[in-house]
């Protein structure tokens, strides 16, 4: 529900305890909360959590007040389990992330006093939502760790695959610490195993002194490729990653005395590989979990990541889920038990950041960039063409000297070298975004393109997908290519996660009927619409004051159609205090030359039109 928080109780005859939710949406209808409060008969005031109990009969009517202000779907479900947020004593964090190179929010600051303190063995599980920054909060805990003398070396941070070329970046661009990414073994010295086993057959048949000293120096080649991995400050590998035998091997000797889990609930069964190989460094002095999302099945979520976070607190898989998981018929988990003791358990080692605190002190429009990577087979298409884009403004060069424009204009070799640098260009473009653009061309240029690879950034997209519409918002995303409007669609209902999940459209090429109706018939007043996709036709005109995430699949063309798509979202009458938007990047792609044109009309707009020097 929108308006309010609430919990299922059987406590004095009553069936649930609510309270008017802390937002800035529900605030605006307090009245009628209060109303309907006033006008129970069978109500009774809880001062220790500052809410009401009432009867099943009084929650039918806030569950009904809810769907007539939110247009809030049918069929509400109690939650599992509730985290109630705990006042924590964080004082002297007013100095922590000084020394990074962008000093962190207070919020983010308390959070690492938090982690950082004895009084719970320097483990943490952090609750924050999407945009909250737990990337900084996860690089300044380690600096604050080493400043304090806590812990010495290099620290791990563990996350999802595609989020692992993004922490590189953000870890440059936040800090002076050194990142690698680390791959498994076979992905980091697959050619050079290849080829060692080579010589090892040929050495079998020829015995030659000149093959075994070839076989020894790939030996030690291999080992130093391998090695060379984990000289870093911050090493940086996804959960699948720490799984590999020797990777873990490998680290173990390194024993880090700092481990950081991004997107914890990764590790929510404790019986997985993923989870097992994270399990494998509980020794750690400092461990560090992070998740917008904590509970996404029932308790039994708690138990998996406390194995990491605090593995002494639940010694016992049975005896947690006799004391906080409640079962049904055949030992079908159907809910939870207990609930307030369990948060009493967990509260000491847990900093819960709500959206009003991150709202509060972040700004209005927050911006962040999210890199993928090519396959290694687009990353040697991406480069060839780039190389023959070079030949080709080179050959034009050499021809266009010392003619007048006007001859340039006639010049059939110089118009043929124009005509394919724009394909080409077009091509590199739909390249960094998805394969499937490729596929719609009949240009047997454009087939030379594609690798059947996959898409990485669709991937990327669902993920961010996924994350906000589980937190019960809904998002913008912005493409200039229209045709990627089906590509999203099909792999979004291909998406078991997001199941049911409606999609509206705006392209340039539907009516201002149909353009309404898509926007505000659907988008914003149906909530089982929560994805709108838009071309650039929707960077102008289009108010979408109740959505707080906005996606860029592409840098924009220009600084002014980025400011017109940011718009969207940046209302005087917007419901949020915070929107957020994501910028897809495809590292060593032309997204790298769109980021550059925008920086610089960027500037143009600062020292021109703003009359500011940058």
């Amino acid at each position: 529900m929108k308006l309010i928080d609430y919990m299922r109780i059987q406590e004095g005859g009553y069936s649930y305890a609510v309270k008017l939710k802390d937002t800035k949406e529900a605030a605006q209808y307090k009245d009628k909360y209060e109303d309907i409060i006033n006008s129970l008969q069978d109500k009774q005031y809880y001062e220790p959590d500052d809410c009401w109990l009432i009867s099943r009969y009084g929650f039918t009517l806030l569950q009904a007040l809810d769907k007539e202000l939110f247009f809030a779907p049918n069929g509400y479900v109690s939650p599992a389990v509730t985290i109630k947020k705990q006042e924590h004593d964080v004082t002297g964090w007013e100095e922590i992330g000084k020394d990074l190179k962008l000093t962190p929010y207070d919020y983010q600051k308390q959070v690492v006093r938090f982690c950082l303190q004895e009084s719970h063995d320097y483990s943490t599980l952090i609750t924050a939502p999407c945009g909250a920054g737990k990337t900084l909060m996860g690089i300044a805990a380690y600096q604050e760790a080493l400043k304090e003398g806590i812990i010495e070396g290099p620290g791990v941070i563990v996350v999802k695959a595609s989020l692992k070329v993004q922490w590189g970046h953000e870890v440059r661009k936040f800090s002076d610490f050194k990142p690698s990414l680390v791959d498994t073994y076979k992905a980091c010295v697959g050619p050079e195993l290849s080829m060692l086993e080579r010589r090892r057959t040929k050495y079998q048949k020829e015995k030659t002194q000149e093959l075994k000293k070839e076989i020894e120096k790939l030996e030690k080649e291999i080992e130093s490729k391998f090695n060379s991995q984990f000289d870093a400050d911050l090493i940086i590998l996804n959960y699948e990653t720490l799984r590999d035998e020797v990777v873990a091997k490998k680290l173990l000797e390194i024993k880090p005395q700092f481990v950081f889990a991004d997107e914890a609930h990764y590790i929510k069964t404790d019986t997985n590989k993923r989870s097992k190989a994270l399990y494998q460094f509980n020794d750690a002095r400092v461990k560090i979990g992070a998740t917008a999302t904590p509970v996404q099945r029932d308790p039994r979520d708690i138990f998996g990541i406390f194995k990491f976070v605090q593995p002494q607190l639940f010694p016992k898989k049975t005896a947690f889920n006799n004391l906080y998981v409640r079962y049904g018929y055949g030992f079908r988990v159907i809910g939870a038990k207990n609930q307030k003791q369990l948060n009493k358990e967990i509260s000491p080692y847990m900093y819960i950041l709500t959206k009003e605190e991150v709202s509060e002190q972040l700004p209005k429009l927050v911006v962040m960039q999210r890199h993928c990577t090519f396959s290694p087979k687009q990353e040697e298409v991406n480069k060839h063409f780039f190389d023959e884009l070079k030949e080709l403004a080179q050959e034009e060069k050499k021809l266009s000297q010392g003619k007048t424009p006007a001859q340039i204009e006639t010049n059939e070799r110089i118009q043929e070298i124009s005509n394919a640098t724009q394909a080409r260009q077009t091509f590199l473009q739909e390249l960094a975004v998805s394969e499937e653009l490729l596929k719609g061309s009949n240009s047997q240029l454009a087939q030379k393109f594609i690798t059947g690879d996959g898409d990485p950034k669709i991937e990327l997209a669902l993920e961010l997908i996924q994350e906000i519409v589980s937190s019960e918002e809904k998002v913008l995303i912005f493409s200039r290519f229209a045709a990627l409007q089906p590509v999203l669609t099909e792999a979004i209902e291909n998406c078991k996660e997001l199941s049911g999940t409606k999609i509206a459209y705006v392209r340039g090429d539907i009516s201002g009927e149909e353009r309404y109706n898509e926007v505000y018939t659907k988008f914003r007043d149906d909530p089982n619409y929560k994805i709108l996709l838009c071309s650039n036709a929707g960077s102008e005109g289009l108010n979408a004051s109740g959505c707080k995430y906005m996606i860029e699949m592409e840098p924009a063309e220009s600084y002014a159609i980025q400011t017109q798509r940011h718009g969207r979202l940046e209302r005087a009458d917007s419901i949020h205090d915070t929107v957020f938007v994501y910028q897809l990047i495809m590292d060593n792609s032309w997204d790298t030359i769109g980021q550059k044109i925008i920086e610089k009309k960027e500037k143009f707009d600062m020292e021109i039109v703003k009359g500011m020097s940058l």
